[in-house]
């Protein structure tokens, strides 16, 4: 305890003299004496670990960002979509925004900042499969929508974490995610004025309004009956302006700068993550994935398919040798070797498994 008392002591009495020592330093002195007590390391100050287009520092020392092989455009698309799917519509299927029949409906975390203040809220948004923004509809006067009046950027976040039944220990690496950083367009009634944003209100609600039961019906009591075109969009623009005008609600999108996906479950190294060894070993009548990962067979093929073609070139198959071959893993590759299971760079050079594919992969709008 007295030990406690003078280490405390210490550090009261030590904080003033630390703020006028500061306070006679430059920026460059005091960077200097970081690096030299050992407070900050070399990269730190000269940015090396900065990252602008992740969620999470690009380094290859292991972690999230695990993986040799980033991913394309489309596959990064495909993978939001998968991921964000919701479910299948109760009614009828036919207003379903692609042929999967998904209404794309999940629950969010919106993250805003107002005055220095952070705000995190539950919230569900439709993901618009095409423009792939967020589309919303919330109350007015809540936290988050008078945070996003003052300041439109977001940050939105989803995941899933699995815990499947057969698992006998929940297994973190049985888990996904997305993360939308983007900005909020709140729709006014002078957007009714613009033939784009017509387009847009109609868009969204088209798009929004059949995922909720009771929105929907009296957004389609408005037309129904109805089978002139121009008759049609004339009473969803007047249902439209009803709810812009009233008050009542908030109707929003956030547009993405950016969507970071998160995939975990792609590791695939230690002994009790073996998708990629189950995989080649599969016989007719198991499945062909190890993990029930509420993900569409389709979905994980084509990543597959992908990540064999990038092996298949010359060029390919040197930069995973080179990603794996720099001393990261030994421990784990050890006890994979010990237990008869693939290394790291073994599952990354199976043409038919997802091994080796980055855990974390960065989707951005074309400019």
């Amino acid at each position: 305890m007295k030990k406690i008392v003078a280490l405390l002591l210490a550090v009261v009495l030590l904080v003033p003299a630390c703020i006028g020592f500061a306070a006679e330093m430059t920026e460059a002195e005091l960077d200097a004496w970081a690096l030299s007590h050992g407070y900050v390391k070399a990269d730190v100050l000269t940015g090396a670990t900065a990252d602008a287009v992740t969620s999470a520092t690009e380094k290859k020392a292991g972690g999230v960002n695990f993986g040799a092989i980033e991913w394309t455009p489309e596959l990064q698309k495909t993978a939001i979509k998968e991921f964000l799917k919701g479910g299948y519509y109760l009614g009828d299927a036919s207003f379903a925004q692609d042929e999967t029949g998904w209404n794309y409906r999940e629950m969010y975390q919106m993250a805003t900042v107002y005055n220095n203040m952070p705000n995190n809220t539950n919230l569900e948004l439709v993901l618009d499969a095409d423009s792939m923004c967020l589309l919303g509809v919330s109350e007015a006067g809540t936290a988050k929508t008078l945070h996003f009046q003052k300041n439109p950027a977001v940050s939105v976040s989803w995941c899933r974490q699995l815990r499947p039944q057969e698992e006998e220990v929940y297994n973190y690496y049985c888990s996904y995610g997305v993360q939308f950083d983007g900005v909020v367009r709140i729709f006014t009634p002078a957007d009714l004025e613009t033939e784009e944003g017509k387009a847009k209100l109609l868009n969204l609600f088209d798009k929004y309004y059949p995922t909720l039961a009771t929105s929907w019906m009296g957004y389609a009591a408005t037309f129904a009956g109805m089978t002139d075109a121009a008759e049609i969009t004339a009473a969803k623009l007047g249902y439209i302006e009803k709810q812009l005008t009233g008050g009542a609600m908030v109707i929003y999108e956030v547009v993405p700068t950016r969507i970071v996906v998160t995939a975990p479950f792609l590791i695939n190294m230690s002994p009790s993550m073996t998708n990629g060894y189950r995989f080649v070993t599969a016989q007719e009548g198991e499945k062909k994935y190890a993990y029930d990962l509420l993900l569409n067979e389709s979905f994980l093929d084509a990543l597959v398919a992908y990540k064999a073609e990038y092996i298949a070139s010359e060029e390919g198959k040197a930069a995973v040798e080179a990603y794996y071959t720099t001393g990261m893993y030994p421990m784990l590759d050890g006890m994979c070797a010990q237990y008869g299971m693939p290394t790291s760079l073994e599952l990354a050079l199976m043409p038919n498994t997802a091994a080796g594919l980055k855990t974390q992969t960065t989707w951005t709008p074309a400019a």
